[in-house]
């Protein structure tokens, strides 16, 4: 199973709050993974940018807000 980099990045909690691929609340996924003999593929390593806001501080970002 790949879990693409949108899984550390993009999924949030319901108070906002980004969930990181080690959640407790991912828990089941991943021992479900284990016990059916899935490889778990993830894509979590990102410059540090990938994680800040995109705004006008972010080198990575071109458009100015």
């Amino acid at each position: 199973m790949k879990l693409f980099k949108n899984f550390g990045m993009d999924i949030k909690d319901s108070r906002g709050q980004r969930m990181p691929v080690d959640d407790a609340r991912f828990d089941a996924v991943f021992e479900t993974s284990a016990r059916l003999k899935i490889p778990v593929l993830v894509h979590a390593a990102d410059p540090k940018q990938f994680w800040e806001p995109a705004d006008k501080t972010n080198g990575r970002c071109s458009k100015s807000t």
